[in-house]
């Protein structure tokens, strides 16, 4: 227990000290987030915001995860190694997306096939991993499918769909931070559950990095996540998942993420069968966006799905005997 609180406080006070030194540094060279033209109308009063404060989330996670384990070398495994590895290979594309974008002044950042790329790379090693150490089974809500070697490809598909799915999200100020939030606290109790303390000690790094970052970027934000922090901590999701054997829990455990990607999905796919549209705007979030509510509604909005879909989650776990 005692790892565990240092862990969420070496988060939390690092992001808290090093996230303004971030900001001023963007503050004095003029650097910031721009906006695209077809979104909400309300965020182009952002532009100029500094971003990719996921980069002082990320360094921190990263040194307080290296701190720990100098600290108690049992947390080193290799699940704890393929959880590190897929969430700075994601944080290196999405700081990298960022930094174009800021340096640019546009939106044209990194291809989405390198973006895709990392992803099937980083889902597709956890997938290996899986698929060597127990066959690649999957627990389908109390239901085994042994997938073999089609796991490795699950893994890669798992991987990119939940870190595409929070970039999608982080779109209204806090949203991200809080809902990252509630899903790292209940994967961190179910790591301890399963005795897997390293894993716990990632994800209490990641709540109490964002806990810091809210801090800054709640309404009406100082500074963005940027690619740099949606993309690494929704790889992080995956691989967590991927680790515990819960996949297909992440749909509960991560509700807002899937109810976001999956309003993209509709919205295009409607748009291009009907030529029309069944959101005001997509991601979800606009929607309501351009239907009145404020931003602190929507996260508060948000926030209680999310918390509906943990204890959906909890609720059935009872099906894996966890």
């Amino acid at each position: 227990m005692l790892t565990l609180v240092v862990a969420l406080l070496l988060g939390l006070l690092g992001t808290v000290l090093s996230v303004p030194v971030w900001i001023r540094w963007q503050q004095h060279r003029t650097l910031g987030q721009s906006i695209r033209e077809v979104g909400p109308q309300a965020h182009l009063a952002k532009r100029g915001t500094p971003t990719a404060g996921g980069l002082c989330m990320l360094l921190v996670w990263l040194l307080g995860a290296a701190l720990l384990v100098v600290m108690y070398p049992h947390l080193l495994t290799p699940a704890f190694g393929l959880a590190v590895g897929a969430t700075v290979l994601l944080g290196a594309v999405g700081f990298t997306d960022d930094w174009l974008k800021m340096t640019r002044n546009d939106n044209s950042g990194v291809s989405g096939y390198l973006k895709l790329g990392a992803q099937a790379l980083a889902g597709g090693a956890i997938g290996w991993w899986g698929w060597q150490h127990h066959g690649g089974a999957t627990q389908v809500f109390g239901v085994t499918l042994v997938l073999g070697w089609l796991y490795p490809l699950f893994a890669a598909w798992v991987l990119a769909a939940f870190s595409n799915a929070v970039n999608l999200t982080d779109g209204v100020d806090g949203l991200a931070a809080t809902t990252l939030s509630i899903t790292f606290m209940v994967l961190a109790v179910l790591c301890m559950a399963m005795v897997l303390p390293g894993l716990a000690v990632l994800c209490l790094l990641a709540v109490g990095t964002l806990v810091g970052f809210w801090w800054f970027n709640r309404h009406p934000a100082k500074v963005f996540m940027g690619d740099t922090g949606s993309l690494a901590y929704g790889a992080l999701v995956a691989a967590i998942g991927l680790l515990l054997g819960l996949e297909w829990w992440l749909l509960c455990f991560g509700l807002l993420f899937v109810l976001e990607a999956v309003s993209v999905v509709l919205q295009v796919g409607s748009f291009k069968l009907t030529g029309k549209r069944i959101f005001r705007m997509s991601p979800l979030h606009h929607h309501f966006e351009l239907g009145g509510m404020k931003e602190t509604q929507i996260v508060r909005l948000f926030m209680g799905i999310q918390l509906l879909g943990v204890l959906l989650g909890l609720a059935l776990l009872p099906l894996l005997g966890v």
